[in-house]
């Protein structure tokens, strides 16, 4: 079915893709951890230390 012919199809607006900010997302941000950027740094570290195996390749 094209979708100009669906019965609510009337009700859509125009509007820009970015403009769009579903709900789910601004519930997400609440539930979020905050890293700091020493955090950041430390993981970054930690990640060039280890040894490469087939579990972490």
């Amino acid at each position: 079915m094209i979708y100009t012919e669906h019965k609510l199809a009337s009700k859509l607006e125009e509007n820009s893709v970015t403009e769009y900010n579903p709900i789910w997302n601004k519930n997400n941000l609440k539930n979020s951890k905050i890293i700091s950027k020493n955090e950041i740094k430390k993981e970054e570290k930690n990640k060039e230390n280890q040894e490469i195996t087939f579990e972490n390749f």
